[in-house]
C-alpha cells in the first residue's frame, strides 16, 4: 500500500495543477519564479529599510509627532517636544522635520532612523522618545508668529507665514538655518501651498479680523526671494488652498455655510475655472494624490453631525471638476475647520484615505486616525490616539513610492499576479491590512 506523507514540503505545496507532460514544466518556472521572488524581497526589504517613508501626524495637543506605519496604523513611534507646535512639514528624503510655532521655527535633524526602519519598528514596537525642548533643536526666531509653513519643492527653504504683522511672510532656508526673506505686507495669511514648479506659493488672505479674503499668489526665486504676483481670487470665506501636481491649477475649499464648496483656478492668474458643491454644511479639508486626478474632499456638521467624504474626477490639466462624485461615504468622526490642521489625507499612490477627529459621545474626547480604501470607501484600520493634523509630505519631496503600500508587498503581489503562484502566507514578511 502506498503511504501518504503526513507532511508536505514547501516545493509540493507550490506545485501546479496540470497534465503529467507539464508538471516538471510549471514546477521548472515556479522555482525559477520563486527564487527570484525572494531575491527581490531581499532587496526591498533592505532598501525599505533606509527610507523614511513614514507618516507623520500632528497631536491635538500640539507637543507631539506620532510617526505611523502605514501597514499597521497602531504601530507608531512617538516624539514629544516641550514646546507647542502650530504646523510640521517632513522631508521623507532625508527624515528631517521643520516645525513652527509661538517659539519660533526648528528643525529636527536626528529623526532616529534606526527606530524608524520596518524590522525594528515591528521588534520593539511602539515607542517613545523623551520631550525634547526647542534649545536641543537648531532653530531660530522668525519676524511673526510662524502660524503655518510649507516647504519649497526643492528642498533648499521653507516659507512660513502668519495671519497678522508687519511681515506676515517669510522664506528660511535649511542649511544653514536662517530666514532669508521677510516680506511686508497689509494683511495676513491663513494657509499656504507650495506649487511643484518650485515658484509659485498659493495663499489664503485674511483680514486684521481673520476673515477669508480669497486666494494670492506670491512667488520664490532661487535664492529664497519672495514677490508679490498681484495676483488675487476672491473667495470670501476661503478656508483652505492646495497645490496640485503639475502647478498649471491649483484648488481652494470653501467654509460654506451651509454651502461648501471646492473651486478650482488657473495658474498664472488666479482666474476661476470650476466649482463643485459638497454635501456637508461646512468645508473641512481636501486632499489629492500624487497623479492629481481625484479630489478627495471632506465636509461636515461642524462638529455636531459626521463627515462626509466625496470623491471627484478632476483634470488637472484644465481644472475641471466632475460634478457627481465617484465615491461618497460617511464617516463615524467630527470634525472643525481649523487654521494648519489637516483632517484628510491621501497616501501617494492613491490607495488610501486617511482621516482624523473626533469620536462621538466620548468624555473626555476620544481622537481617532481611521483609514479607508480610496478606491470603494471600506474601512481598512483605525487607532485611537491624540491625533489631529495630517502631515503627508508633499509629492515633490517624496520617493516617489506610496506609503499605503511597502516596496516588498508590490513585489509579493505582482510575482503573484504573473505566475499564479499560491505563496504560503509565512513566507510574506508584511501582511497586508484586513477590513473588520
Amino acid at each position: 500500500m502506498r503511504r501518504t506523507p503526513r507532511f508536505r514540503s514547501s516545493w509540493q505545496s507550490l506545485r501546479l495543477p496540470g497534465r503529467r507532460g507539464e508538471d516538471s514544466y510549471l514546477q521548472s518556472r515556479s522555482l525559477i519564479a520563486f527564487i527570484c521572488l525572494l531575491v527581490a524581497l531581499a532587496n526591498a526589504k533592505l532598501s525599505y529599510g533606509q527610507s523614511f517613508n513614514l507618516v507623520p501626524i500632528l497631536s491635538e495637543d500640539h507637543r507631539k509627532v506620532h510617526w505611523y506605519d502605514p501597514l499597521q496604523p497602531n504601530t507608531k513611534i512617538t516624539v514629544e517636544y516641550g514646546f507647542y507646535i502650530d504646523e510640521v512639514v517632513y522631508f521623507p528624503k532625508t527624515g528631517e522635520i521643520c516645525l513652527t510655532g509661538p517659539e519660533g521655527l526648528a528643525i529636527d535633524r536626528r529623526p532616529d532612523p534606526e527606530e524608524a526602519t520596518w524590522s525594528s519598528r515591528r521588534r520593539i514596537g511602539p515607542t517613545q522618545r523623551e520631550s525634547i525642548s526647542i534649545d536641543e533643536l537648531e532653530s531660530i526666531e522668525l519676524s511673526h508668529d510662524g502660524d503655518s509653513l510649507d516647504a519649497v519643492c526643492t528642498g533648499e527653504f521653507v516659507v512660513a507665514i502668519a495671519g497678522d504683522g508687519a511681515t506676515p511672510i517669510s522664506s528660511v532656508s535649511l542649511d544653514p538655518l536662517e530666514e532669508v526673506h521677510a516680506l511686508p505686507f497689509a494683511n495676513g495669511f491663513r494657509s499656504i501651498a507650495c506649487c511643484d514648479d518650485g515658484v509659485s506659493i498659493l495663499l489664503i488672505e485674511v483680514d486684521s479680523q481673520g476673515f477669508s479674503l480669497g486666494v494670492r499668489r506670491f512667488s520664490i526665486n532661487q535664492n529664497g526671494q519672495l514677490s508679490n504676483t498681484g495676483e488675487f481670487l476672491s473667495v470670501p470665506g476661503a478656508n483652505e488652498v492646495y497645490a496640485v501636481p503639475g502647478s498649471a491649477v491649483g484648488i481652494t475649499i470653501t467654509y460654506g455655510d451651509g454651502s461648501p464648496e471646492v473651486i478650482s483656478f488657473s495658474i498664472p492668474g488666479l482666474i476661476e475655472i470650476d466649482s463643485v458643491g459638497l454635501s456637508g454644511d461646512t468645508g473641512i479639508g481636501c486632499a489629492l494624490d500624487c497623479v492629481g486626478d481625484r479630489i478627495f474632499a471632506r465636509s461636515g456638521g461642524d462638529g455636531i453631525s459626521p463627515d462626509e467624504i466625496e470623491v471627484f474626477d478632476f483634470n488637472l490639466a484644465t481644472g475641471e471638476i466632475d460634478p457627481t462624485p465617484i465615491l461618497a461615504f460617511e464617516i463615524p468622526l467630527l470634525s472643525r475647520p481649523q487654521r494648519g490642521i489637516q483632517r484628510i489625507g491621501v497616501s501617494h499612490g492613491g490607495s488610501e484615505i486617511w482621516v482624523t477627529g473626533e469620536v462621538p459621545d466620548t468624555s473626555p474626547i476620544d481622537y481617532q486616525l481611521r483609514l479607508y480604501n480610496a478606491n470603494n470607501g471600506n474601512f481598512i484600520d483605525s487607532d485611537i490616539n491624540d491625533v489631529a493634523s495630517i502631515e503627508f509630505p508633499a509629492c515633490c519631496l517624496g520617493d516617489g513610492t506610496d506609503p499605503g503600500r511597502c516596496p516588498a508587498e508590490q513585489v509579493v503581489e505582482s510575482t503573484r499576479q504573473t505566475y499564479g503562484i499560491p505563496l504560503p502566507s509565512e513566507l510574506i514578511p508584511f501582511g497586508f491590512p484586513s477590513e473588520p
